[in-house]
């Protein structure tokens, strides 16, 4: 695949991806749901869909620092690593996809520890249950802050067009299962997260405690965690006793729309120990 093809058929692959994982993880949730809902399931989806369509509709509109956008500027003017160094391009695209994720893994522990950005991300860990929409509840401004980052990593290393689209299906469709409300037999979730991140492992990263939280930050590819010290393999209580949430961010009313656009400006850490 070049990367004309994939510029091409991108936008398509990124909404079969999201539509395809969305039906598969709503048939499974409803067959073999990993934890009950503990909360109002209708008032959630309801919600935190129309967080998702807020941050598509803002992304496409007021944020032109976008991954894809972002890339094709850096092949124009040829910036970067890769544009500098006789590569084979799979060889370039494997790499790349494997930085990005390596990046989006310190761009989530730079904003689980510094304030201003905190504020932001607590939005997604304020969802007072996890499941499939937990994927879609994030604030706009996380998108605009961390964009900038991720767009000077694709420039400083001359990140392929291609690979950036790649990483963006992989991304979106393994979001949406990632944070699925799935069970999974032990024995294939044990094989399975050696390769990618499984709903288990990254369920812990969602617990209200603290020290389990400040774990499991790795998006697509678990090798991260363990190698940086961060992979914590089960929340300390169990997955079904495990709360999910923030302390400070525990009323009903936190999982409307208004109150989830607000929360990054209310007063708090909304952390727990």
């Amino acid at each position: 695949m070049t990367d004309a093809f994939l510029l091409e058929y991108g936008p398509s692959l990124v909404r079969w991806a999201f539509f395809g994982a969305v039906s598969v993880m709503l048939l499974w949730e409803a067959a073999a749901p990993r934890r009950p809902e503990r909360s109002w399931t209708a008032c959630r989806w309801l919600n935190n869909g129309a967080v998702g369509i807020f941050n598509l509709a803002l992304a496409r509109t007021l944020l032109p620092v976008l991954s894809v956008s972002g890339a094709i500027l850096v092949a124009q003017y040829q910036w970067g690593l890769w544009h500098r160094i006789a590569v084979p391009y799979w060889a370039a695209a494997i790499v790349s996809v494997l930085l990005l994720d390596l990046t989006n893994y310190w761009i989530h522990r730079l904003f689980h520890v510094v304030p201003v950005l905190w504020r932001t991300h607590r939005v997604h860990h304020a969802d007072l249950d996890y499941d499939f929409t937990t994927a879609l509840r994030f604030h706009p401004l996380e998108d605009a802050l961390a964009s900038p980052l991720l767009f000077a990593v694709i420039a400083a290393l001359g990140i392929p067009v291609g690979a950036v689209v790649i990483r963006e299906v992989l991304t979106v469709a393994h979001g949406i299962v990632s944070h699925a409300n799935i069970r999974l037999a032990e024995r294939w979730d044990r094989l399975i997260r050696l390769v990618v991140v499984t709903p288990d492992m990254h369920r812990v990263h969602h617990s209200a405690r603290r020290v389990e939280t400040d774990s499991n930050f790795s998006g697509l590819f678990p090798v991260w965690d363990r190698l940086f010290g961060t992979y914590r393999p089960e929340p300390g209580g169990g997955h079904i006793a495990m709360e999910i949430g923030l302390s400070q961010f525990r009323d009903p009313r936190y999982l409307r729309l208004h109150w989830i656009l607000a929360l990054p400006f209310m007063s708090g850490s909304g952390r727990r120990v």
